[in-house]
């Protein structure tokens, strides 16, 4: 269990993180999906049935509330057509996508993210624990979020809006520093706000940053 926040920006395993976490309350229900599906994404070649990448995207739209119980329970009955999980999916990709699909339940973020890393080769996995738990930063702030101004975005024909939409829908977080400079134009002198949009490193849907400006 952590005990020092200072650890949770150098820690480089998500592991100690989540536990922390769910040790201190959740975040919600959003985050953990997302943070569940960015695991899985960062594998996307790996899951090669169809099947795996609809839990993924069933996941990610049910974070967003475009998604119901019915859509969810559909993809698992798929993934255990006799009553047991297919052979087919028995391998760490595919069930890194199912325990995305439900990763509201506990520890099932943890092993979305645990078989994500044994889906890729043994040199590669300490560096992807790594990243998750960058990515598990850029999710989930640990500070107070800073007080959004209606001027900021109705400025300049609603641009910094229009941009974090852009960035969610498309995945286009290599416009973070965009967003940022967009963001100082119309007077936000936010440094936490700035410096996460100009961070260099992984960003995925579910990035405070873009949650925040979209009232997410």
């Amino acid at each position: 269990m952590l005990q020092l926040e200072n650890e949770w920006w150098t820690a480089r395993d998500p592991a100690p993180l989540l536990r922390w976490l769910h040790h201190a309350g959740w975040p919600g229900i959003r985050q953990a999906h997302l943070f569940a599906c960015a695991c899985c994404r960062r594998i996307w070649p790996r899951l090669t049935e169809e099947l795996c990448r609809r839990a993924v995207e069933v996941s990610e739209r049910y974070a967003d509330g475009k998604a119901d119980d019915r859509e969810r329970t559909s993809v698992v009955a798929a993934f255990h057509p006799c009553g047991t999980l297919d052979p087919r999916f028995n391998l760490p990709a595919s069930r890194a996508s199912l325990a995305a699909l439900y990763a509201e339940v506990p520890g099932n973020v943890e092993r979305a993210a645990s078989h994500a890393v044994r889906a890729l080769k043994h040199q590669g996995r300490a560096a992807e624990r790594a990243v998750q738990a960058s990515l598990l930063r850029d999710i989930v702030a640990r500070s107070p979020l800073p007080v959004l101004d209606s001027a900021w975005m109705a400025a300049n024909n609603g641009l910094v809006l229009k941009l974090a939409h852009s960035i969610y829908e498309e995945r286009a977080f290599d416009r973070l520093p965009i967003l940022a400079d967009a963001l100082e134009d119309v007077g936000c002198a936010d440094q936490g706000l700035l410096n996460h949009c100009r961070q260099a490193g992984e960003h995925a849907r579910g990035c405070w940053a873009v949650d925040l400006l979209l009232q997410k």
